[in-house]
Order: structure tokens, then sequence, then C-alpha cells
């Protein structure tokens, strides 16, 4: 049965990868973060789902919004939108999209409860799988510091992060768990849980078994290829750049060459103790983690 894969999760989750793993199988097509080329390309004038049209995203934006980064970086012609010329009805959004790529199953990376909520209280009917792809708070607390403080980026040292720093970050780890939780309650969403640790870990593996889920034919021989860093920015329609670089890769050594994908470090190294506290006394955060299977070190 055709369908959708909805990919959950938060920045910094590897989720750019998983995406185009996924789409590796040949009845697996990743629309990259859909919901920037559906309200983009949208009128506000729009009545039957208001939250869906430029105005939601802050203002009318620009049409470089419309253009997927995808394709502008790689500079190869766009399958879809060119032979779309007025915005896809939100109801049927995910089918015309299979039909027009000819394949029983898309994956939206969009990672965005408000937006699947949108599209899935218009859609009617169909199939859909839910992908929730997680790091651990203090990982993924780390992962925004490197961005945002540059003498942890430079040594990943926790004495630069302040504790209210490790609590705004936190928060948010666990509104991103708890609005996809609650998101797969209320509209009875399949889940598939995956740490990122277990994803990077032997990523072959948790692309079949995602496969599996869907039901289709036989898995393909996996490409392989390293990612040697997480610093590149996360582009309109999936990081193009990372994708660029695995094709590049893979001409390079074949579809069979064995290469590791690089763990980032703030995924298996154990934190100080004064982070661990800090996100002990935030109840949210530990039901965060239950959620998804996780607990302190």
């Amino acid at each position: 049965m055709p369908g959708t894969i909805l990919l959950l999760g938060h920045p910094f989750s590897g989720s750019t990868l998983l995406t185009y793993l996924l789409g590796e199988h040949s009845e697996v097509w990743p629309v990259g973060e859909l919901f920037w080329r559906h309200c983009y390309a949208r009128e506000t004038a729009d009545t039957a789902h208001p939250e869906l049209h430029r105005a939601h995203m802050g203002g009318e934006g620009s049409k470089a919004y419309t253009q997927c980064e995808r394709c502008r970086v790689l500079q190869v012609p766009c399958p879809v939108w060119p032979g779309i010329k007025e915005p896809i009805a939100t109801p049927v959004l995910y089918a015309t999209l299979r039909q027009r790529l000819n394949t029983p199953w898309v994956v939206d990376s969009s990672k965005a409860v408000w937006w699947y909520r949108a599209v899935l209280k218009a859609t009617p009917r169909g199939s859909f799988l839910g992908v929730l792809l997680h790091k651990s708070p203090w990982a993924w607390i780390g992962s925004n510091a490197r961005y945002k403080i540059p003498e942890f980026s430079t040594g990943a040292d926790w004495e630069t992060v302040s504790d209210d720093f490790i609590r705004t970050w936190a928060l948010t780890w666990a509104g991103y768990i708890q609005g996809y939780t609650e998101l797969c309650s209320d509209f009875k969403l399949p889940i598939e849980l995956l740490s990122y640790e277990a994803f990077v870990g032997d990523w072959s593996k948790a692309a079949r078994r995602i496969w599996d889920r869907l039901a289709v034919k036989e898995s393909p021989g996996l490409p392989t290829a390293r990612l040697d860093s997480w610093s590149e920015q996360h582009h309109l329609g999936g990081n193009a750049k990372l994708r660029r670089r695995m094709l590049d890769l893979l001409g390079e050594l074949g579809r069979d060459a064995k290469m590791p994908i690089t763990v980032d470090p703030l995924a298996v190294d154990t934190p100080p103790g004064r982070v661990i506290d800090v996100l002990r006394e935030l109840p949210t955060v530990a039901e965060g983690m239950t959620a998804v299977g996780r607990a302190f070190p």
C-alpha cells in the first residue's frame, strides 16, 4: 500500500542522512522539507487551511523559498515542481507527489509538528509511518553549543556552557519529543523510534528496518559513505552539500565500498555531572527520555 514517511526529529539528529538513505530504495523518494515549498507557493487568500500559507511563516517571504535547494545546489533538473503549475491542494498533497514521482512512498522531512498536524488533519485517508530520530538531550545541547559558543566549538568545554543555556535547550528538546509523541497519539500514527546512536552505529540495519515496515520489495544493497563533519548547514530540501559529497564518494569508491560514518562524540561521551544534574531538575526532560526509551547515565 502506498504511503508517506513523516520524519520526526530535531535538528542535528542525523535526519538529512536518514532521509537520503531511505531514498536509496527504488520505491522510496525523499521530497525534503516539504512545508517550505508548499506554504510559500500558496496564496494567503486560501481560507480552507489558513495555517498552510506564507503568512503563517512570518510574512510574504521570498520566492527563493519555493526553489528546492537540493536541485539548485546539485544543478540537476527538478523532477516535480516544473510540472505543477498551481499549488497542490493539501488533502491530495502526498498522493499527487507519489503520482508525479511514480513512487509508492515519499519521505517528508519537514520535522515541524504544526505542519504534520495540519496536513494529517486535511488528509482524509492515507498510509503513514512516523520515524522519530533523536539524540540524547545532552548531546543535542552540545550540538547547539557548537554553533553558538565559540569556546565550546573548539574544545567541547562544558565549563563554557551556562546552566541557563542547558535549561533552555533541554526544554526545547523536550518540547520536540512531547510534540511528536502527542502527534502520533492524536492521529494514531504508527511510529518507529530510532536513536541517533543506533542509527550511526549501523545505519544500513536502521534503513532496512524502516523499509521492512513499509512492506516494499527486497531492500537493495546500500551505498556507503563517510560523514566527516556534521557542520554543514541544513538547506531547504535537505543537506544538499552532504548529498553531493556522498554521491562524489560513491562515484570514486564504488557502491560496495565499506566506509564508517563518523559518530558525533557528544552522543557517546558522558557529559559532566553538572549537566546531568541540571537536566534531572526538569520533569519534561525526564518524561521525554522515558517516551523515547532513554535513561540518564
